[in-house]
């Protein structure tokens, strides 16, 4: 019986840094996709400014 609450606490520990680990990696792929929208709206801007300077040439 002995045996069998270790295994279930191994398992919980298991389990527990497995949602750890998860709650993690779900945490820096949120950060990651927040600055990679950062970086996609900077260039955009960017975008819009050089074609802004090319209207204005042809005037």
């Amino acid at each position: 019986m002995e045996d069998i609450k270790v295994a279930i606490v191994e398992d919980y520990d298991d389990i527990r840094e497995a949602m750890r680990s998860r709650r993690l990696w779900k945490s820096c792929e949120r950060k990651f996709n927040t600055s990679l929208q950062f970086v996609v709206l900077a260039f955009i801007s960017l975008l819009i400014i050089d074609y802004e300077q090319v209207l204005r040439q042809k005037r």
